[in-house]
């Protein structure tokens, strides 16, 4: 404000010490033009009768070397110069064709500025003034109205920041105490007017701050949101971009709505957004992330922009991609116990099969059907572990007990293999459901004697270490690629798939173990290396 009044302040200044100079210079100028034509008039008058009357010559140079801003040009009727007080003049100066007309004057002025001539009989007198504009413009006059423009600007800045300095205290004790009464009551005539004033710049106070919150709580919400949220002007630049967008799509705030993902197909969504002004769901991989991105136009008589919602769709996309997967694996490996149960069953009814060869047949019918009921088992425990949301009923137990058991249901597959287990962990009571978390430990230790050579080893042990117990089963098998430890949780994932054919594995107890852990709230871990043995680690918060 101080700043725009000293601004207009000037402007208003300046026009009037221009318009105040330029009249005074030229009534001036009038002034000294009019001096100037009175003087040559009346030496032009002297001079010439001077010269004509008594052959007085030498008085024009006493008049020049008097005023030495005159020139002066003297010849005769045949146009041969007399006196000449400056080269430069020339009888031509006087026009030929105005001869005549002058002649019958007894003078005249040519310029106001410049020449005068005067002609009678047979001589012409020119004189010639060698004063400008310039000349008649006073110094002292140029000097006094600048220092005055001068002076009257500091004058004006100081009143003016005064006043603004004053009326801005006033203003802002006025704004503290919502008090009209502050006014002197020598404005009484315009206490109404601040009363109104005061009640309004309450309300209007009261307004913001409540606006002011409001918007901190939005920021909050936003802030703390797993989905993304993007609000963009009709430009396309971001105004408002919250942590888990900069995360989600690891841009920041100088990006805008084309290059929020470098993608052709996502720029060809962006344009068909503009032209149709319609909303758009867009999905797209980002890295290992799968991304549901929801472009919305918004245009109201207000405002228009964009709104940009990310969702992490990565979770469900996986799920989906293994819902597939399972799918297909679930049909292959209950087909292959199948088909081979048909097979024998058929050779049996139509009597092909001999005598002799019945019972075995009859025997890997029964394998194959057991088999495919430990298959099917399986599955129902996947499926009712991912939809399982009741409570956990826990109780206490050993661990030393779990392992103990362990050993003793398949002590006729370790006796076959030769396998020695060699049981290390201490007895150690944890709450959790009996049931569930030992099909955890029987289903890593089932796995551990499938894939140790025979006459291998496989030790159990277990340790106490910030605040966790670790239970560990380690084994000295065919052990687990770097490329394939990724993926040994999921189902019907096998690394080795000869082995899968001589053991009869279904491919799902690793990923019943890794689903029991989740759901019992228990991690489990895996390090290996190929051709030396694994370790599966079980780890309880204490």
């Amino acid at each position: 404000m101080k700043d725009l009044l000293e601004k207009y302040f000037i402007r208003l200044l300046s026009l009037v010490t221009i318009l105040t100079f330029t009249i005074n210079t030229i009534f001036l100028f009038k002034q000294k033009s009019q001096a100037q034509n009175e003087f040559m008039e009346n030496s032009l008058s002297f001079l010439f009768y001077e010269i004509k009357d008594k052959d007085r010559i030498d008085l024009l140079d006493d008049f020049i070397g008097k005023n030495p801003t005159y020139d002066i040009l003297l010849f005769d009727k045949d146009k041969e110069i007399l006196f000449r007080s400056n080269e430069s003049l020339d009888p031509s100066d006087v026009g030929a064709e105005m001869d005549e007309k002058i002649r019958k004057i007894d003078y005249y002025i040519k310029d106001s500025l410049n020449t005068g001539f005067y002609m009678g009989g047979d001589f012409t007198l020119l004189i010639k003034s060698n004063n400008t504009i310039a000349d008649f413009l006073s110094i002292k006059l140029i000097s006094i109205y600048l220092l005055s423009y001068l002076l009257f600007v500091g004058i004006g800045k100081f009143m003016i920041n005064n006043f603004i300095d004053q009326f801005v205290k006033g203003l802002v004790r006025f704004n503290e105490s919502y008090n009209y009464k502050i006014i002197n009551p020598k404005y009484e005539e315009v206490k109404p007017y601040f009363k109104d004033f005061a009640y309004k710049n309450r309300n209007l106070r009261r307004d913001v701050e409540k606006n002011k919150e409001r918007w901190q709580d939005l920021m909050t919400i936003t802030e703390n949101m797993e989905e993304g949220l993007i609000i963009l002007g009709s430009d396309g630049n971001i105004e408002i971009m919250n942590k888990s967008s900069k995360n989600l799509l690891a841009k920041d705030e100088n990006a805008n709505l084309e290059n929020l993902i470098d993608d052709e197909s996502y720029r060809l969504s962006i344009r068909e957004i503009k032209i149709n002004q319609r909303p758009k769901t867009l999905e797209h991989r980002l890295g290992e992330s799968y991304l549901k991105i929801i472009i919305d136009p918004i245009t109201n008589n207000h405002s228009k922009g964009y709104v940009v919602i990310i969702i992490d769709n990565s979770e469900n996309k996986r799920a989906e991609i293994l819902r597939r997967e399972f799918s297909s694996n679930v049909s292959h490996e209950l087909k292959s116990p199948l088909t081979s149960i048909n097979g024998y069953a058929e050779l049996i009814a139509t009597g092909m099969a001999k005598d002799e060869d019945i019972k075995d047949f009859a025997q890997i019918i029964y394998k194959e059907g057991n088999r495919l009921l430990e298959i099917i088992d399986d599955i129902i425990k996947l499926s009712s572990l991912d939809e399982a949301n009741k409570e956990i009923k826990k109780e206490e137990i050993d661990i030393k007990d779990v392992a103990n058991n362990a050993i003793l249901k398949f002590k006729n597959k370790t006796t076959d293999k030769n396998i020695t287990t060699v049981n290390n962990i201490a007895s150690y009571n944890i709450k959790t459901s009996p049931s569930l978390f030992y099909d955890l430990f029987t289903n890593i230790y089932e796995n551990a004697i499938k894939y140790t050579n025979p006459n291998g080893k496989i030790e159990l042990s277990s340790l106490i270490m910030d605040k966790k117990l670790y239970i560990l089963i380690k084994d000295n098998g065919i052990g687990i690629s770097q490329k394939d430890q990724a993926r040994i949780f999921e189902r019907f994932f096998i690394a080795d798939k000869a082995r899968r054919r001589e053991e009869k594995s279904t491919g799902l107890g690793l990923s019943i173990a890794k689903h029991i852990a989740d759901y019992l709230g228990l991690n489990l871990l895996v390090s290996s290396e190929l051709g030396k043995g694994s370790t599966f680690k079980i780890v309880i918060d204490i």
